[in-house]
């Protein structure tokens, strides 16, 4: 059997290629085995997240998280569900250039 790789972003331009490890602890969130109880800041989709960084650059991980950690739903730190992440993803790949006019001007 294989070893396990920890799943990374394509590296770019003689930077090291960002571990999902490395981002999700940039956020204070732990990614938990698929038996375990959810908690708040706590994910058991590993396997999601690490799919959508393999197919897609660092920054839009890092906007995902974002967008359902930053919301104001007090169920936002229990939203990190496999669902709602390919769900975020789809809307910001379809609407990203909305998105970066709004980021960080507060409005949603």
């Amino acid at each position: 059997m294989a070893p396990l790789v920890e799943p990374s972003a394509p590296a770019t331009r003689g930077r090291r290629p960002a571990l999902l490890s490395d981002i999700v602890a940039d956020f204070d969130v732990t990614i938990l085995p698929l038996n375990a109880t959810s908690r708040p800041r706590c994910t058991k989709a590993g396997a999601t997240l690490a799919k959508l960084l393999a197919a897609h650059v660092e920054a839009h991980l890092r906007d995902l998280l974002t967008i359902i950690l930053e919301n104001e739903s007090e169920s936002r730190e229990l939203a990190l569900v496999a669902p709602i992440t390919k769900a975020v993803s789809d809307v910001l790949l379809a609407h990203h250039a909305a998105y970066e006019r709004n980021a960080g001007t507060g409005s949603k």
